[in-house]
């Protein structure tokens, strides 16, 4: 379902994910947040998925690394690492 509509590496080789597909692909896992989720039961053996799970999982460490920050003692700096609008979507329908 996912795969059908975004277009892009898997056909023509490239290695890399553009941000209009991570675009794409946020928009329509939005609409049917069970399968961003994982809660989806159904066929999940396409190359989206693993894109998707990268992508979640980059967004997670961009957190986590913030909050790690945040709560570090010892008078150093806040190294913060911003999120940019898309990443903002993805924690905000992933309730992280």
């Amino acid at each position: 379902m996912v795969a059908e509509s975004v277009t892009g590496s898997e056909t023509t080789g490239e290695a890399r994910t553009t941000r209009v597909q991570y675009q794409q692909l946020v928009t329509l896992l939005e609409e049917v947040p069970e399968i961003a989720r994982g809660l989806f039961k159904g066929d999940q053996k396409s190359f989206w998925t693993k894109v998707w799970f990268d992508y979640k999982c980059a967004v997670k460490r961009k957190l986590r690394d913030n909050k790690k920050s945040l709560n570090a003692t010892g008078g150093g700096p806040f190294a913060q690492k911003p999120l940019n609008d898309l990443e903002e979507r993805v924690a905000n329908f992933l309730f992280i």
